[in-house]
């Protein structure tokens, strides 16, 4: 599923990936975390405070559910990340915003509110919950900053 990321892609494209044709070793998963983590501590208001440096974003499986049954045709979903704290938003108010990806006949993956604004029953939504607060502090991924290897 990961080419649903181009503007085009085909019905065959989208089948011919599976879950497990995208599985990476836990030692690579660490090295990326840990290259998000340097990258993102560098930040002024991290430097000071790593323990809120954003490091996941938890979507329940209901949700998932939901939003497929409400999109039978979709292909897949997108996560666009925002922040929220509309007051003042700070990066450690990372959301991921999510929005349901339809493949028109055509074999553009599209997502369907930029598209078609007029259309009401269409909407993003908001429904993750970000680490920190709701974080699993004894996952192998969840690796402490900073981080030595």
């Amino acid at each position: 599923m990961d080419k649903i990321y181009k503007d085009y892609v085909s019905n065959n494209e989208i089948e011919l990936h599976s879950i497990h044709d995208k599985t990476i070793s836990l030692k690579t998963a660490k090295k990326r975390v840990k290259r998000w983590l340097e990258t993102i501590g560098g930040m002024p208001e991290f430097k000071d405070n790593p323990k809120k440096i954003p490091r996941a974003i938890l979507i329940s499986m209901d949700d998932i559910k939901q939003l497929q049954e409400k999109y039978t045709g979709a292909v897949g979903i997108r996560v666009y990340f925002g922040l929220g704290g509309e007051a003042q938003p700070t990066v450690g108010d990372l959301d991921g915003l999510i929005v349901p990806v339809l493949l028109k006949d055509t074999g553009e993956a599209i997502d369907p509110i930029a598209n078609d604004p007029t259309e009401t029953d269409l909407l993003v939504y908001d429904f993750t919950t970000p680490c920190p607060p709701v974080c699993n502090m004894s996952s192998e991924l969840y690796i402490p900053f900073p981080t030595s290897d």
